[in-house]
């Protein structure tokens, strides 16, 4: 992580939430929806990008100073939700729109009592908060004598797994004195334009919709008219696209973990190393943490696939027994592995290496109950950018390594005892 500045320009308000006028979503570069790993990889890049050690513009400070704020309110959901009510409060009202006196221009809609703009308001922030006993309570008496309880919050417990509602607009259309509807007559009706903005999971996007909804006068309150006879069949219909969501983000984070994990061993994969490597790379950059990488071939015979995978599971059991949590074990080839010791340096991580090929010499491979005759061959190097040259520095001393039928460590400076 870049070192956090000292933040600015920013006030306690009276319940101790942070005031300010700064746009953070505009400092970071994202949208106000954004999701918080989009956040987080926009502050990485721009931290890059302004840290005053890198920079050297006489605003890169100020600037770095302005992109920690913005990443330390919206990075926590807290914090951001507060941020998010503040600026929603701020937002200047929109002007009126201007007067048109030409002949011949269209009536103005008749404004809709504020009780039932208040009430579609509610419905729809109970339907965002997952609230839905308290949307139900907001239908009519004509809705919850065809709608249960318990199947209004089903169905729409189905419908939040495929679409999640961000935001909504209402305008009110159309105000009644009289409405027949459902077979009876309401003293008052208001039609309303409700525009929304929702996450789609099913086709992984953004998307916006636009319907129709009535509030009507039910009694003396202001209620929803929902209008169904029988939600059975959206309850189906719902539940069974919620399956394939659920089955698209399982089939999703399958095809994920096995691509970055090795089946049989349970180690990393090619895929899986790099992706960490890359991370403790950056933190060597930052601060200079130094870190080793350590390879190890099997010799011997085999020559199947069987007699492989056996290998590897034995090679990946002793190695979680014997590695630290941090420590990166990866099966880089079908009889080839790899390790990547943080905070390490050479001569650390040839006594790992040793402590593992003591572990390995007690413990032989076994398959087909009877012991393999492997010979192990370990090569340790501290890592020097490129990556590239401390992989390729491993593989020469495996390949040049002469064979002496038991266990040898390797550096680049000789044999480690």
């Amino acid at each position: 992580m870049l070192p956090k500045y000292r933040v600015y320009g920013r006030q306690r308000g009276e319940a101790g939430a942070v005031v300010t006028t700064e746009d953070y979503y505009s400092i970071l570069q994202v949208h106000y929806l954004a999701e918080p790993e989009v956040i987080e990889s926009a502050y990485k890049r721009l931290a890059k990008k302004y840290h005053p050690d890198v920079c050297k513009s006489a605003e890169a400070e100020t600037r770095m100073r302005k992109i920690n704020e913005a990443y330390e309110v919206l990075r926590d959901a807290k914090k951001r939700a507060a941020y998010d009510a503040q600026r929603k409060a701020s937002r200047p009202a929109p002007p009126p729109p201007p007067r048109r006196d030409a002949p011949g221009r269209q009536p103005e809609k008749p404004a809709p009592p504020q009780p039932a703009v208040d009430a579609l308001a509610r419905y729809f922030s109970c339907i965002r908060a997952r609230d839905y006993d308290g949307a139900y309570s907001l239908l009519t008496d004509w809705d919850k004598a065809r709608i249960a309880r318990a199947d209004f919050a089903k169905w729409q417990s189905y419908v939040a797994r495929i679409y999640a509602l961000e935001e909504f607009s209402l305008t009110a259309e159309k105000v009644l004195p009289y409405a027949p509807l459902g077979g009876q007559i309401y003293r008052a009706a208001v039609h309303f334009s409700v525009r929304t903005f929702e996450k789609n999971f099913v086709m992984e996007r953004l998307e916006r919709d636009m319907f129709t909804k009535t509030v009507v006068l039910d009694g003396d309150d202001w209620r929803v008219f929902a209008g169904h006879e029988n939600i059975r069949p959206l309850i189906a219909r719902y539940e069974s696209l919620s399956r394939l969501v659920e089955a698209k983000l399982a089939l999703g984070f399958l095809l994920e973990h096995y691509s970055l994990r090795d089946l049989t061993s349970g180690l990393f994969t090619r895929k899986g190393f790099l992706a960490e490597a890359e991370r403790e790379i950056e933190r060597h950059k930052r601060y200079g943490n130094p870190f080793s990488l350590v390879m190890l071939a099997l010799r011997g015979p085999l020559e199947d696939g069987a007699r492989k995978d056996a290998a590897a599971a034995w090679c990946g059991k002793i190695f979680a027994k014997n590695l630290r949590s941090l420590d990166v074990a990866a099966r880089w080839g079908d009889t080839t592995f790899l390790l990547l010791l943080p905070e390490t340096k050479l001569y650390g991580a040839c006594r790992t290496a040793k402590k593992l090929l003591h572990k390995m010499e007690k413990a032989p491979l076994i398959h087909g109950g009877r012991r393999e005759d492997v010979e192990l061959l370990f090569a340790a190097d501290e890592y020097a950018p490129p990556l590239e040259k401390t992989l390729s520095g491993l593989t020469g001393l495996i390949a040049s390594a002469p064979s002496s039928g038991g266990g040898l460590i390797l550096t680049r400076r000789g044999r480690f005892e």
